[in-house]
């Protein structure tokens, strides 16, 4: 089944609105102007907390503490609390936990971002699609390259592979502003990734000092 952000799941319609409002927020306050291609670091060196955001990229969603990180098999076994041997299986590098402070239309509630650099697009691809962690169905309008998968129930999960890289946000609401957030920092996360100056905030640079 494929699903598109205006498609009807669960009983809930996924509208547009919020999502044009974080559009609007990221014209002003997201990722910087685009660096030339040889001034960009390669994706396999950009550790993931260089990703995250430092603002309310969608309103009434904040980071909550420093995000827990991981290098090694070891330390994501750790970080997620065991079922770190499918990301190692596909290429791990490093990967980043990240808490989330979130108000929502009808409340206050949860949220968490995983975010793994996979090393290649074609490792994340497959982490994508393996069948280990799965969720949900694909979004079929899914505006960036790569693809997306959203489960809805209870709570609201996105899942994404872009280049390199696979996250994994999930917001404690079914309600359609959840999927409008998740949406909102998925595509603020695209964008970090092509503005990530080479040398800066990136894992080799991590590796070299550490």
């Amino acid at each position: 089944m494929l699903l598109s952000r205006t498609t009807r799941m669960g009983g809930l319609q996924l509208v547009k609105t919020g999502i044009t409002l974080c559009l609007i927020l990221l014209l002003f306050t997201g990722p910087a102007t685009l660096l030339p291609p040889s001034a960009v670091a390669l994706c396999a060196d950009i550790f993931p907390t260089a990703l995250i955001p430092d603002f309310e990229v969608y309103p009434g969603v904040v980071m909550d503490g420093d995000p827990g990180v991981a290098s090694n098999g070891t330390e994501l076994y750790e970080l997620i609390n065991g079922g770190s041997s499918v990301y190692i299986a596909h290429g791990f590098v490093a990967g980043a936990l990240q808490n989330m402070l979130v108000e929502l239309d009808l409340g206050s509630t949860w949220g968490t971002m995983l975010i793994t650099n996979q090393g290649t697009v074609a490792n994340a691809e497959a982490l994508f699609n393996d069948p280990e962690i799965v969720s949900g169905d694909p979004v079929a309008d899914w505006p960036f390259e790569g693809e997306a998968r959203l489960h809805v129930f209870f709570t609201t999960k996105l899942q994404l592979f872009h280049e390199c890289f696979y996250f994994s946000i999930e917001i404690g609401s079914s309600e359609p502003d959840a999927y409008d957030a998740a949406y909102c920092l998925a595509s603020y996360m695209i964008g970090m990734i092509e503005t990530v100056p080479a040398g800066s905030r990136s894992w080799s640079l991590i590796k070299n000092i550490y």
